[in-house]
């Protein structure tokens, strides 16, 4: 595709989950380091869970690419979160599409047979990625 527009929907997917004091120069920070760490056919992927939902309103990105830095630290606050996760490779985020049904998101990811497909509900996301084809 057109590189302006993959690389303005990878600024789009870095990690946000920044206090908003701080947001934008974090972001701009992750940005200038980690724009090119997103894999092509993740935001593939996430642009057919887009169009298949009729999503009209942002998408909010939780979590993109990981350091390992950070995804140590995750891991150290959560269970939940693996060792190799695909986070670290730029072929996992984890989203909601505000407006649209959590179940509705897994439902079309997992239509869509383009990796693994994560619900959590308690926790209000869908994780999606490009690794083998699987769901939990």
């Amino acid at each position: 595709g057109d590189p302006q527009a993959l690389s303005a929907l990878r600024k789009t997917a870095l990690s946000t989950a920044v206090p908003a004091a701080d947001r934008q120069s974090a972001l701009e920070a992750l940005i200038d380091k980690h724009v090119d760490d997103l894999a092509p056919s993740l935001l593939d992927l996430l642009s057919a869970v887009t169009r298949r939902l009729d999503a009209r309103q942002p998408t909010l990105v939780l979590s993109g690419y990981r350091s390992p830095e950070t995804n140590e630290m995750l891991a150290q606050e959560s269970e939940g979160v693996a060792k190799n996760s695909f986070h670290l490779a730029g072929k996992a985020i984890d989203l909601v599409f505000p407006g649209k049904h959590l179940d509705s998101v897994r439902r079309v990811a997992m239509a869509l047979k383009g990796g693994g497909v994560g619900y959590y509900p308690q926790s209000n996301f869908v994780h999606i990625d490009v690794g083998p084809v699987r769901h939990w």
